[in-house]
Formats: C-alpha cells, structure tokens, sequence
C-alpha cells in the first residue's frame, strides 16, 4: 500500500483534490491557504471499500490533518 500511495498518480490525485476544494469556497472558506502538504506514511491503512484511507498533513500542521 505503502508504493501505492508514493506513486507519481496517488500524487496527482491528491494535488487534483486540493484544487477542486480550493475552487469550492463556498463549503471550504480556508482552502485557499493550503499551500502544501505531508503525506502520513504511518496512518495508511486499508479501507473496507476496496480502498487506501490516508491522512495528509496541510502545511506542515498536525492540526491540519485531512483524511
């Protein structure tokens, strides 16, 4: 799961999900001011759908964590 999420399209997917929050304003007032982002290699872990759930630190702030 680990290569999975480190791959070049796992990255592209989660920059693609940050701009459609940032165009969303409406619902997410602050998204404009996420600029960066971690991923968190210890909280990946498989979902019951048939997928990967993955916590992304947003601009360096474990408070900021987005799922």
């Amino acid at each position: 799961m680990v290569k999975i999420v480190k791959s070049e399209e796992a990255h592209k997917a989660f920059d693609e999900c940050l701009e459609s929050y940032k165009r969303n304003k409406e619902y997410f007032p602050y998204a404009d001011k996420m600029k960066s982002y971690k991923v968190d290699y210890s909280s990946i872990k498989k979902n019951p759908m048939f997928g990967t759930d993955v916590t992304l630190i947003v601009n360096d702030n474990k408070g900021c964590a987005w799922c």
